[in-house]
């Protein structure tokens, strides 16, 4: 009798603990797909940012599919320092692990996966000067061994 109460007990505590581990896993996948842009917002966000800079666009942000599975995030400034230096200040003032998966360009700088794109904004061309925009772009493929 003592020895099928033992297996029994060692059934249930696997069970138990895999149990667990469906419902953190559950609750990762959960809380991941409802929170990736806050995440990704709170990164471009909590940069150390030269004084002075305004905000022309806020961030923006996108899953995609468009080549390959990846997050996509994007924030125009204007800075009067210009481009270069912006981009020297943001990558001297703020921590390598901030930075990681975020480049620094100017606005008229090409891509194809752009969100916020030059080539169709009339609007920014006639108020701001594009001298001064400092383009922050996050983008991260969502599975890194594709």
């Amino acid at each position: 009798m003592s020895g099928k109460w033992k297996t029994c007990t060692a059934r249930r505590k696997i069970l138990v603990i895999a149990a667990i581990l469906a419902a953190f896993i559950v609750l990762g996948a959960l809380l991941y797909i409802p929170c990736w842009k806050y995440l990704v917002s709170w990164r471009i966000e909590s940069l150390n940012l030269p004084e002075g800079s305004v905000e022309v666009y806020p961030v923006k942000a996108w899953l995609s599919d468009v080549y390959w599975p990846h997050i996509k995030a994007e924030k125009v400034l204007d800075c009067e320092m210009g481009t270069e230096a912006a981009k020297e200040y943001i990558e001297t003032h703020n921590p390598a692990w901030k930075l990681n998966n975020i480049d620094i360009v100017g606005y008229d700088a090409m891509s194809d996966t752009a969100i916020y794109e030059l080539d169709y904004d009339d609007e920014y061309a006639r108020n701001w000067n594009t001298d001064h925009c400092v383009h922050i772009v996050y983008f991260k493929k969502v599975f890194e061994w594709w």
